[in-house]
């Protein structure tokens, strides 16, 4: 049997570094040689933000809530709307690979759907967070924090999705679209990307791919499916991490002459 061709989305953002300039507290000295007043701290920098952690629960769902306030944006909602057109691309072509799949399990998928379930996310995020808050780690706990804030996101609005368009799934069950599995993996690796750069961006996109064709693998969800979760992922990672001041991304542009992608770093 021909391999088919599982057309799901595969996003490999490379950020560059910059250095941050380093400020001190310049208390100057009046001729008399009386000290004046300290100088009035600077505000919060995107790096102060970059390595936020709750300091309870309230100011956990504080930030949640804000994270879906800062939600819609230009850049999120331009990868939502490439999501959603390639997605209405690849619907055209669900059925005929479906039928293509019928009858073929290919078995190098099969770790897929424990990879990507809301089970190993949810341990990733709490595992990492924990990590950091045992070890004395900043960075780690941060990261972690920004793991639960995508995978709440993530659940929130797919599963709002589901049970909104209520598609059927390609075995005869109930509530496909988006994928899940696909969100939320690609919501982590933007995470990592945004955070790390491409060495850690390019197998975390790697491995959310996986996730995503192994849904279509095992008649879970149709092609359209995961590649809207797909989207919709990135878009939510974007969010997350708005703040940090490492982050660079692709945003894609649709021209007449077809799609185009653009970098954006912020110095």
């Amino acid at each position: 049997m021909k391999l088919p061709i599982l057309p799901f989305v595969l996003t490999l953002a490379l950020s560059a570094s910059s250095a941050q300039a380093q400020t001190s507290d310049v208390r100057p000295q009046d001729p008399g040689g009386i000290r004046s007043e300290p100088a009035v701290p600077s505000a919060p920098s995107s790096t102060d933000h970059a390595q936020d952690v709750p300091a309870g629960l309230g100011d956990a769902l504080r930030t949640i809530a804000q994270d879906f306030a800062a939600f819609p944006t230009a850049r999120t909602l331009t990868w939502i709307g490439a999501g959603a057109g390639l997605a209405a691309i690849g619907a055209t072509s669900d059925r005929a690979l479906r039928g293509d799949l019928d009858g073929t399990r290919y078995p190098v998928f099969g770790a897929g759907a424990s990879m990507g379930g809301g089970a190993a996310h949810a341990g990733l995020a709490l595992g990492t967070f924990a990590a950091g808050k045992l070890s004395g780690s900043r960075e780690v706990s941060a990261l972690g924090y920004q793991l639960i804030r995508a995978n709440v996101m993530t659940q929130a609005i797919t599963h709002g999705l589901k049970y909104t368009t209520q598609r059927i799934r390609p075995d005869g069950t109930k509530l496909s679209f988006p994928s899940g599995h696909s969100a939320t993996s690609f919501a982590a690796a933007t995470v990592l990307q945004r955070r790390y750069g491409w060495k850690a961006g390019v197998p975390a996109y790697a491995v959310a791919s996986y996730i995503a064709a192994s849904r279509v693998n095992d008649r879970r969800h149709y092609a359209s499916d995961v590649i809207f979760g797909a989207g919709l992922g990135i878009a939510v990672g974007l969010t997350v991490t708005r703040d940090h001041p490492r982050a660079g991304s692709f945003m894609p542009v649709v021209t007449r002459g077809g799609v185009s992608a653009v970098w954006t770093k912020t110095w």
